[in-house]
């Protein structure tokens, strides 16, 4: 089964990941925090690691877009702050226009291998909704009207 593995010794782990074997070294856990705040619609910018990788975030009313960034604009009702980019934790649910999927679904049909699921930033809300997963999909009814978006930008570093 796909994400199945086992050690090899050495610390090398091989791993089955879809239709490949993959070899890993042990990875060694970055510095930092994995969770990121955004307080309101006011400009901020600030690096989130997540496992072994760093992400530059850029938020506010307009940010000019950078070649190679990820972007999304957001309308979010101003109780809903403050919004958090983070890492997929179980259990966590998105709200598509089909109803609502677990993440683990929605990483699973995208063919995300199990090992680089924790390191896709998750933008939710104050109240633990999922609005955004960088790269792959974004929550049913958050069209953003002209002039209240929140537009945020994640790129690599």
């Amino acid at each position: 089964r796909s994400g199945q593995g086992f050690d090899v010794g050495g610390g090398l782990r091989v791993e089955r990941v879809f239709d490949r074997l993959v070899f890993r070294l042990p990875q060694t856990n970055a510095q930092g925090s994995g969770r990121l705040s955004i307080p309101g619609i006011r400009s901020g910018n600030e690096t989130l690691h997540l496992r072994c990788r760093a992400y530059r975030v850029r938020w506010g009313l307009e940010v000019p877009p950078r070649c190679g960034a990820q972007r999304v604009a957001l309308s979010v009702p101003r109780n809903h702050y403050p919004l958090t980019v983070r890492e997929w934790e179980a259990g966590d649910r998105i709200r598509l226009h089909g109803g609502s999927r677990k993440l683990k679904r929605v990483f699973g049909e995208a063919r995300v291998p199990v090992s680089a699921r924790h390191s896709i930033p998750i933008v939710s809300d104050s109240q633990g909704n999922v609005l955004w997963v960088a790269g792959l999909t974004r929550c049913a009814g958050q069209a953003a009207a002209q002039n209240t978006e929140l537009v945020i930008e994640i790129e690599d570093v």
